[in-house]
């Protein structure tokens, strides 16, 4: 696909960024007051994904990178290595052709950033 992203105006900007980007920084920023699945689920929740569709979707992938049994426990209930797998789940959870990371894994412990980079690892080894 020939996107220029000159020629988009802000809106299209924003869908683009939206539909094709995943970003996981060195802070999570996760939103307080929603879950972990909740979390996970923004981007889905941006594109106008039915909620309870993108919740499935979300304890889906939380399940898949070690998250199982915290879908519902707010970010101060978990600790640093799980929210940063809840904003991993969050920057994947609507397949992006693209993930930019900023230190991803500055504030975990070394077992929990070498996971943390064995689950990007995997991933763009499997998406071709």
């Amino acid at each position: 696909n020939g996107y220029s992203l000159s020629k988009m105006d802000d809106t299209e900007k924003v869908l683009f960024r939206r539909d094709n980007i995943g970003f996981i920084f060195q802070q999570y920023n996760l939103l307080p007051e929603l879950t972990a699945a909740e979390n996970a689920a923004m981007p889905l929740f941006a594109a106008n994904i039915d909620e309870v569709e993108a919740v499935r979707r979300a304890h889906k992938i939380l399940d898949e990178i070690g998250m199982e049994g915290q879908n519902e426990k707010l970010p101060r209930q978990l600790s640093g290595g799980q929210q940063q797998r809840v904003a991993i789940a969050r920057a994947l959870i609507h397949n992006p052709s693209l993930i930019v990371c900023d230190e991803p894994t500055a504030a975990l412990d070394a077992k929990t950033g070498q996971v943390i980079m064995q689950i990007l690892r995997d991933i763009a080894i499997n998406s071709d």
